[in-house]
């Protein structure tokens, strides 16, 4: 299956990649564009985008289609599978099992005895890897998001940085913040904002700190800001909130 660089090739006709590739581009089955479209929504494990991708452009028609021999179908499915397995094993999936994967693929493609179960084969194909990119994708991006908001607990009372954490986790910034939102709904920045602007209220509520010891101790520089920022997420003043949440206690 696989050729001296590790790439996924095709052993029973010994198709060269470029030959199958090629053969992917005629008319009848995946256009060039939508070729890319499939592949790249294999890579990035977007369900929803290969979803479309099925529902509208899977199988185009042509009037060249009907004569198509099956053995070209196959040949173009088992080109179409060595790519979306290339991309999966490229976006972190285990080399040995998207094999396996390939080789499955293969074995069922060639039972296949009319153009219509090549074409289901297909979907299930696109929908299998999609699938399991997507799920390693959404574990790695958890992982990630659990290490950035330990990193926040830990270093609350300081000045942080998205720069600083993906520096400390060894990752890209854009990336980072882009997974985290993806994994939260909430950019990293936000998220250290609530996280502060929570422990200012349990400061507030359980302590006779002074204001200016307390938005210094969150890392803030600048009272002003601090006020703004705390008052974007509670509607209150940080004077205000103490005010209101002691006059709440004294009522119960």
């Amino acid at each position: 299956m696989k050729d001296k660089s590790g790439s996924v090739t095709k052993k029973q006709d010994k198709i060269t990649q470029p030959e199958l590739a090629a053969d992917l581009e005629e008319a009848g089955f995946f256009i060039r564009a939508l070729q890319r479209a499939a592949l790249d929504g294999v890579a990035k494990g977007d369900m929803n985008g290969i979803s479309r991708i099925i529902k509208a452009y899977v199988f185009v028609g042509s009037n060249s289609e009907v004569a198509i021999p099956l053995r070209s179908r196959k040949n173009r499915f088992i080109a179409l599978c060595a790519l979306a397995c290339e991309k999966a094993i490229a976006a972190g999936l285990e080399e040995n099992a998207i094999n396996v994967v390939w080789e499955d693929y293969s074995k069922l493609c060639e039972e296949c005895g009319k153009a219509e179960n090549v074409n289901a084969l297909t979907i299930k194909l696109l929908l299998d890897l999609t699938g399991r990119v997507k799920k390693s994708l959404d574990k790695s991006l958890s992982a990630s998001a659990e290490k950035v908001k330990a990193y926040v607990s830990l270093h609350l009372c300081e000045r942080i940085s998205v720069a600083e954490i993906a520096e400390n986790l060894g990752m890209n910034a854009s990336y980072l913040n882009s997974s985290f939102k993806r994994q939260t709904g909430n950019c990293i920045t936000d998220y250290i904002q609530m996280q502060k602007i929570e422990e200012a209220k349990m400061m507030l509520t359980s302590s006779e700190d002074p204001l200016c010891d307390i938005w210094t101790g969150l890392g803030y520089y600048d009272q002003s800001h601090f006020s703004k920022i705390f008052k974007r997420h509670t509607g209150l003043t940080p004077k205000q909130y103490r005010v209101t949440n002691l006059k709440q206690d004294i009522g119960k």
